[in-house]
C-alpha cells in the first residue's frame, strides 16, 4: 500500500512528454470539447498497446458516442459516420503549420480506414468481449423465423473487461500458483485468443507449449498425445474450478449479406443452400463424428473428450469458451484479504488468514464453479460454509498443524477449525471477520474486510500526497462531519494558519468539501467577514477522487515505459532481438546505459503492478 501510494504521489500530476503516438483523435483532448475520463483514457491506451491503432480508433468511437448520447449501445451506421465526420475534421485542422499540426505526432490519423477495417476491429473487440452484440429483429419484419428475420445491430462496450487485457500476466502467475504450469498454459492461450471452441483451445495450447520448448532449446517432456491429455486434464480442471466459462458462439455473417450483418434497412431472408453430400452418404446416416472431422478437429483430441466420461460432460464439443473474470478476481481478493487478517489476527488466532481465504475460496467455487451449480445450490446460500467446507481449501501445511493441534487435545481437525472460526467471530476491533449464523455455519464479513483495507488504502494515499498532518485532518473530518477550521485545528493539535494551508491544499485536491454559510441579514452584499466555512469530507467522492489519481498514475506510467521502449531503448531492444551484437565490441559505457534503462523498466513494472492491486482493492473488489 505505501509503495503504491507513493507511485500515486509521483506520477498523477506527471505529464507525459515525447514524439510518440499514445492515442487516437477519438480520445485526444485536443479535439474533444471534455478531456476523457481517467478510466477511458486508460482503457483505450490499454487497448492501443493490446491491439493496434485501429482497433483503438474503433473502441474510442464507441465510447465517446455511448458517452454523449442518452444510449450506451451504438449501431454501425453511427459509428462509421463518427469515424468518417473525424476523419474530415482531422484532416481539415492539420492542414497548416499552427501548433495543432505540430502535435499530431502524438495521436493516431485514421485516414483511409475502410468499412472493412472497422468491422473487423469490431470483431476483435466483440472476441476479447469488450465490446457485446445486441440483436434486435427489425418491427416490420415480415419472417416467420427469428433467425432468419433482418434485424439491427446494437455495440455496447463493456465497463467490466476495460482493464483485463493489462492483467493478463497476473492471471497467469496466479493460476500457476493454484493449480499448476498446465493450467496457466491453458489460461494464457484463451486470454490470447479471447475466445475459443473445445478442440481449438486444446491444440492452440498444445502447439504453444511445444513452441515455447523450441525458443529455449528444452527437450519435449511428453509424447505428442500425452501432451493434448495433459491439456485437457487441465481444461477439465479449469472449468470445475469456475474459472473458464461458456458464452455464445458469435454468428457468423450471411454470405449474400452485402453490410455483413448490418440489417439497418431489412433485407430478405437467408435463401437455403443445398449440401452435396459424398457418394453413398446420406444426411440420416452421418454420424457426429464424421461432422466433426469435416470441420477440421483434430482426431486424437475428439477421441480424447469422448472416450473419458468426465471429459464428455465437462468439455462439450461445440462450445466457446473465455475466462471467467470474475472468478479471479474473486479469487485475488481471497488472499488480499486473508493476508489482511493473518496481519491483524494472526497473533491471536493461530492461521487466521488462511481459514479467511479458504473460506472465501469455497464462496467463489459455489458462486462461479459448474460443478457446484450441478449440485443445486441455491445463490442466497452461496455465502454461508462449514468448517468442514473450508478445509478442501487449506494449504496442506495449515492442516498438518491442525491435525497435530487435535491429536494433543484428543479432538478431530473440524473440531480445531470450527474453534478457530468461533474465536474469528468474537473478534470486533478494528473490523469484524466472521459472523456466525448456525450451529456450524459461518459467513465471512467481506464487505466490513473491503471497506476497513480500503479506508487504509485511501489514508496512505493522502499521507504520502500531503503529509501526516493532511490524513490525521481527513481521519478527523471524516468522524467528525462539518467542522471550522479553529475547532479542526483544535482537534488535529496543529496550529491555525497550518490548519487553513492544508485544508486548501485537500480542497484543490477535491479530496474534501466547503460549505460557506453568510450570518449577513443583506442577501445583495457578500462580507466574507460575516461568513462561517466549513469543512467535510464526503468517503464516495473521496474515494472516486483516489481512484481517479490511480488511474491517472498508471496511464501515466504506461506511457513513460512506452517512451522508454519506443523512444530510449530502441537500440537495444532491437539489438537483443536480432541476437547478433558480439559482446566484445560493446562498450563499457554503452553496457552501464543499457543497465540502466533495464534497471528503470523493470521499477516502472513495479510500480504498475502496485498501482494495478491498489486499483483492484479501490473499486473492483
Amino acid at each position: 500500500v505505501a509503495s503504491s501510494a507513493s507511485n500515486v504521489s509521483a506520477c498523477s500530476t506527471h505529464q507525459p512528454t515525447g514524439s510518440f503516438c499514445y492515442e487516437s483523435s477519438l480520445s485526444s483532448s485536443r479535439y474533444c470539447s471534455n478531456p476523457p475520463h481517467p478510466m477511458a483514457a486508460l482503457a483505450s491506451h490499454c487497448i492501443r498497446v493490446a491491439f493496434g491503432d485501429r482497433v483503438q480508433w474503433v473502441a474510442d468511437g464507441l465510447q465517446s458516442i455511448g458517452a454523449s448520447g442518452e444510449q450506451s449501445a451504438v449501431t454501425f451506421a453511427q459509428l462509421w459516420t463518427l469515424i468518417q465526420r473525424k476523419q474530415e475534421s482531422v484532416t481539415t485542422c492539420v492542414k497548416g503549420d499552427g501548433p495543432l499540426a505540430a502535435s499530431t505526432s502524438n495521436s493516431t490519423n485514421a485516414k483511409g480506414m475502410e468499412r472493412s477495417a472497422v468491422r473487423a476491429s469490431l470483431l476483435v473487440l466483440i472476441q476479447h468481449s469488450i465490446v457485446s452484440v445486441r440483436r434486435k429483429p427489425l418491427p416490420n419484419s415480415s419472417s416467420a423465423k427469428a433467425s432468419a428475420a433482418p434485424c439491427a445491430y446494437r455495440y455496447h462496450p463493456e465497463r467490466a473487461a476495460r482493464l483485463d487485457g493489462c492483467r493478463y500476466a497476473r492471471y497467469v502467475e496466479h493460476i500457476k500458483r493454484a493449480l499448476d504450469s498446465s493450467a496457466a498454459n491453458v489460461v494464457e492461450t484463451l486470454l490470447l485468443n479471447g475466445r475459443l471452441r473445445t478442440v481449438d483451445l486444446v491444440l492452440k495450447t498444445v502447439q504453444q507449449q511445444q513452441q515455447q520448448q523450441q525458443e529455449s532449446d528444452q527437450p519435449s517432456q511428453h509424447h505428442k498425445y500425452t501432451a493434448r491429455e495433459t491439456a485437457v486434464d487441465a481444461f477439465t480442471k479449469l472449468v470445475r474450478g469456475g474459472y473458464l466459462e461458456q458464452v455464445p458462439a458469435i454468428a457468423t455473417p450471411r454470405i449474400d449479406d452485402p453490410d455483413e450483418g448490418e440489417h439497418e434497412f431489412g433485407e430478405p431472408p437467408q435463401k437455403k443452400v443445398r449440401i452435396e453430400l459424398p457418394e453413398g452418404a446420406s444426411d440420416s446416416t452421418e454420424t457426429k463424428d464424421n461432422r466433426d472431422l469435416k470441420k477440421g478437429e483434430d482426431p486424437a483430441i475428439l477421441n480424447l473428450i469422448r472416450n473419458n466420461a468426465q471429459y464428455k460432460v465437462t468439455l462439450p464439443i461445440d462450445s466457446v469458451w473465455r475466462v471467467n473474470q470474475s472468478m479471479f478476481h474473486d479469487s485475488i481478493r481471497a488472499l488480499c484479504l486473508g493476508r489482511l487478517v493473518a496481519e491483524l489476527y494472526g497473533q491471536k488466532v493461530q492461521s487466521a488468514g488462511s481459514l479467511v481465504t479458504a473460506a472465501l475460496k469455497y464462496r467463489g467455487f459455489l458462486e462461479h464453479s459448474k460443478a457446484a451449480a450441478a449440485t443445486g445450490v441455491r445463490p442466497s446460500d452461496t455465502a454461508f460454509f462449514s468448517p468442514a467446507d473450508a478445509m478442501k481449501y487449506l494449504p496442506k501445511s495449515v492442516v498438518q498443524v491442525m491435525e497435530t493441534k487435535a491429536t494433543k487435545t484428543g479432538s478431530n481437525v473440524v473440531q480445531v477449525i470450527t474453534k478457530a472460526f468461533l474465536e474469528l467471530s468474537e473478534l470486533r476491533s478494528p473490523t469484524i471477520v466472521v459472523r456466525r449464523v448456525g450451529e456450524d455455519l459461518f459467513e465471512v464479513a467481506h464487505a466490513s474486510l473491503l471497506e476497513y483495507l480500503r479506508r487504509r488504502v485511501v489514508h496512505q494515499v493522502v499521507e504520502d500526497r500531503h503529509g501526516q498532518v493532511a490524513a490525521r485532518i481527513l481521519v478527523i473530518l471524516s468522524q467528525q462531519g462539518w467542522l471550522e477550521s479553529d475547532t479542526l485545528a483544535s482537534s488535529a493539535m496543529v496550529p491555525a494558519k497550518d490548519t487553513r494551508a492544508i485544508l486548501h491544499e485537500l480542497y484543490r485536491s477535491r479530496y474534501i468539501d466547503l460549505f460557506q454559510l453568510s450570518t449577513s441579514h443583506s442577501a445583495k452584499h457578500y462580507n466574507p467577514s460575516t461568513s462561517i466555512y466549513l469543512w467535510c469530507v464526503h468517503q464516495d467522492r473521496l474515494l472516486s477522487k483516489v481512484v481517479d489519481d490511480v488511474l491517472t498514475a498508471t496511464r501515466n506510467l504506461r506511457l513513460r515505459r512506452q517512451h522508454e521502449s519506443e523512444v530510449v531503448g530502441r537500440e537495444w531492444i532491437e539489438r537483443a532481438q536480432r541476437q547478433t551484437f558480439e559482446d566484445e565490441n560493446e562498450h563499457e559505457t554503452d553496457k552501464i546505459n543499457q543497465q540502466k534503462f533495464e534497471l528503470g523498466l523493470e521499477r516502472i513494472d513495479v510500480g504498475l503492478q502496485q498501482l494495478d492491486e491498489t486499483l483492484m482493492v479501490l473499486s473492483d473488489f
